[in-house]
C-alpha cells in the first residue's frame, strides 16, 4: 500500500513539477544532486567546490539536498547533521535554518529526483564524475589551483561555549586520527549483518607507535570517532580519546578536525570534513585503487596489499587497476571488490598497513608540509611511474601522492 501511495503521489504531484523543470531546462541548466548522508558528503564535491569558486557554474542552477534526511533526524549521532548542514549551506542557493522547513525541503527534492529516475528522465541529475573530465585543457589549468588552494572550502562560525577537553590543549601541533572498526555499524544497524566489509577494519593499536613518536616531537594527538570498539591506553597529557568524551557533538568534532595540522585515517566519513577544510590528510589502509585518484591538496596515502593465497604472491598495482582482472559474479574487478566474501571466495588475503608504515607516512607528511611537497628526483620519477598506471590523460596533482617510502619498499608491485 505504501508503495502504491508513493507511486500515485509521484505521478500526481511530482511528475508535473518535473515537466515544468524540463521546460525550464531549455533556457537554463538545472540539475539536482543528493549530498550523501552516510559519508559526510561525496568526495567528488571537492573539485565542484574548487570550480564553483572559480566561476565555472555562473549560468547554471544546481539544487542540493541531503539524502535520507528522515534517518538523519531520527538519530543525529548516526550522521553528522551539523556537518551536513554546513555543506548544504555552502552549496545551496538557499539557506534554511528552521529544522522542520529544512526537513520538508530535503524530502521534496528527494522525491523529485526519485520520480525523475523512475521515469528515466536523466538530464536532471548532476553527475559529479563529469565535473573533472579527463584530458581537458581546462582541467590541467585548474589542477594548479587545487595545489595552491590552502584556505578552507567551507567556512564555519563555531559556537563553543564552555568547551573543554580536561587538560588537553588544541594547540597548533595537533594531529587528529581515526581507525575503522565494527563497533559503529553494530550499534547503528543492530538488525543488519555488516560483516560484508570487515576487510576495511583495523586495530587502533596500529597507531600506538606513531602516537608515542609524535608525542615526543611535542605533537598533541586526538582520537576521533563516534563509537569505538577498543580503548587505546596511552598515559600522556598530549594524547586524548575524543570518542570517549561525554559531550561529543558534531560541532565539536568538526571544530577539532578543522584545527588539526593534519588528519590520519581511512576513507570512512571524517576524512571528508578534513578535505573540505583543506586539512592535509594521511590516508591509511586505502582499498579499491580504481576509485582513485581524488583531487586533493596535500595528501599522502598508503594502500592495502592483496595476497594471492593460491601462489603466495602479492597482486601488482597494475593488476589492481585492471578493470577486467579477476571479475567476480557481479562483474566487478579485483580493484573494486567491496565485500569480504569477494576476497575470501577468490583466496585473497587483505594485508593492512603496519604500524611502521603508518608512522612513516605521518613522518613524511610532517616533512613535506615543511618542504612544500618538494620530492627528490628519484621519488618524482617513481611517483610518475605509479600515476601513469591510471592513464596518460590524468593530470597529476603533485601534492596528492602515494607514500614515497611505501612505494620504494614495494617497488615490485610497481614493476610487475
Amino acid at each position: 500500500l505504501r508503495k502504491l501511495i508513493v507511486l500515485f503521489s509521484s505521478v500526481i504531484i511530482f511528475l508535473p513539477i518535473i515537466l515544468l523543470l524540463k521546460i525550464f531546462n531549455f533556457f537554463f541548466e538545472f540539475r539536482i544532486l543528493a549530498i550523501s548522508s552516510i559519508l559526510g558528503g561525496n568526495m567528488n564535491l571537492y573539485p565542484y567546490f574548487i570550480k564553483k569558486e572559480k566561476g565555472y557554474f555562473k549560468n547554471k542552477l544546481h539544487i542540493f539536498y541531503i539524502s535520507n534526511i528522515d534517518r538523519v533526524y531520527k538519530n543525529e549521532s548516526l550522521y553528522n547533521l551539523f556537518w551536513l548542514k554546513c555543506l548544504f549551506n555552502h552549496l545551496s542557493p538557499v539557506k534554511i535554518e528552521n529544522k522542520k522547513l529544512f526537513f520538508v525541503y530535503n524530502k521534496f527534492w528527494e522525491f523529485v529526483l526519485i520520480t525523475a529516475q523512475r521515469f528515466n528522465i536523466k538530464n536532471f541529475i548532476l553527475i559529479l564524475n563529469d565535473i573533472h573530465k579527463k584530458n581537458k585543457k581546462s582541467e590541467k589549468i585548474i589542477i594548479k589551483y587545487y595545489e595552491e588552494k590552502l584556505k578552507p572550502l567551507v567556512n564555519i562560525n563555531f559556537s563553543l561555549k564552555g568547551f573543554k577537553l580536561n587538560n588537553f590543549s588544541l594547540e597548533k601541533n595537533l594531529i587528529s586520527f581515526v581507525n575503522r572498526d565494527p563497533a559503529y555499524k553494530k550499534k547503528q544497524y543492530p538488525e543488519m549483518n555488516m560483516s560484508y566489509h570487515d576487510f576495511r577494519n583495523f586495530e587502533v593499536e596500529d597507531f600506538r607507535l606513531a602516537i608515542k613518536n609524535f608525542n615526543k616531537k611535542n605533537f598533541s594527538i586526538i582520537r576521533m570517532g563516534n563509537v569505538t570498539e577498543k580503548k587505546l591506553d596511552i598515559e600522556s597529557s598530549k594524547y586524548y580519546d575524543f570518542s570517549l568524551h561525554s559531550n561529543r557533538t558534531g560541532e565539536l568534532e568538526t571544530f577539532i578536525i578543522s584545527k588539526s595540522k593534519f588528519f590520519v585515517g581511512p576513507e570512512s566519513g571524517l576524512d571528508k570534513i578534513a578535505a573540505f577544510f583543506n586539512i592535509p590528510i594521511v590516508y591509511v589502509n586505502i582499498h579499491c585503487l580504481l576509485w582513485r585518484p581524488f583531487f586533493l591538496n596535500r595528501c599522502i596515502f598508503i594502500p592495502q596489499k592483496l595476497k594471492n593465497l593460491r601462489n603466495g604472491k602479492l597482486f601488482s598495482f597494475k593488476e589492481m587497476l585492471n578493470e577486467n582482472f579477476m571479475k567476480n559474479n557481479d562483474n566487478i574487478p579485483l580493484g573494486l571488490y567491496i565485500k569480504t566474501t569477494d576476497y575470501n571466495d577468490n583466496n585473497i588475503k587483505v594485508i593492512n598497513n603496519t604500524a611502521e608504515e603508518i608512522n612513516t607516512a605521518m613522518e613524511e607528511m610532517e616533512f613535506y608540509l615543511k618542504n612544500n611537497f618538494n620530492l627528490s628526483q628519484e621519488d618524482r620519477e617513481i611517483q610518475n611511474s605509479f600515476w601513469k598506471l591510471f592513464g596518460d590523460d590524468y593530470p597529476v596533482n603533485k601534492t596528492h601522492i602515494i607514500s614515497p617510502t611505501f612505494l620504494k619498499k614495494n617497488i615490485d608491485l610497481l614493476n610487475c
